[in-house]
């Protein structure tokens, strides 16, 4: 049982070394790296394949699996000082940089690449392949199988485009300059 900051035992939280505090009804997955001082609230789930990475010809591009049809190892990445609240997912292949804040219930889907102190605010989903940039705002969907896309010319030209592109149901790449706002 863990001693909480204020002394009282806590005995649903992990505190690992290096400042990495878990919950104990989190799963975190082989191929996780947790870096310094990262807290994963209850019920939180990092690592673990998406369903259609599981399943074989579902996830276009070959992403995650080798020529012979072994699956590789997909590494998901939780930088210094990133805090993931209660029920989120981080998917495996996903890489969170550096004071990343996932508020309750967001997802985000391998090969995602969130922006060092950037915040995803309640049930923000980021989709596959996405790449959000440092020190954004995240609400509602990013995208849905993304590649880079963004003109990063400044905050309103990003805007625009992000309203564009999430109203349009075929696209399928979006990339969130720094710094831009979603307001979902």
């Amino acid at each position: 049982m863990a001693e909480g900051g204020d002394g009282v035992p806590r005995a649903d939280w992990f505190w690992a070394a290096s400042g990495v505090i878990l919950h104990s009804t989190t799963m975190v997955y082989d191929g996780t790296v947790l870096a310094k001082d990262v807290v994963v609230e209850e019920f939180c789930v990092v690592g673990r394949r998406h369903r259609s990475a599981r399943r074989p010809g579902l996830l276009s591009g070959g992403f995650g699996e080798a020529a012979d049809g072994v699956e590789e190892p997909l590494r998901t990445v939780l930088s210094d000082g990133c805090y993931i609240q209660s029920h989120s997912v981080i998917y495996a292949g996903a890489r969170l940089e550096e004071g990343v804040i996932c508020t309750d219930y967001c997802s985000i889907h391998s090969g995602a690449v969130v922006g060092g102190a950037s915040k995803l605010q309640y049930r923000s989903t980021i989709g596959e392949r996405v790449t959000v940039g440092a020190d954004c705002r995240i609400a509602g969907s990013a995208a849905s199988f993304a590649t880079p896309l963004g003109s990063g010319r400044g905050r309103a030209s990003t805007a625009r485009r992000f309203t564009h592109t999430t109203s349009t149901a075929a696209r399928r790449s979006l990339r969130i300059a720094t710094p831009a706002r979603s307001l979902g």
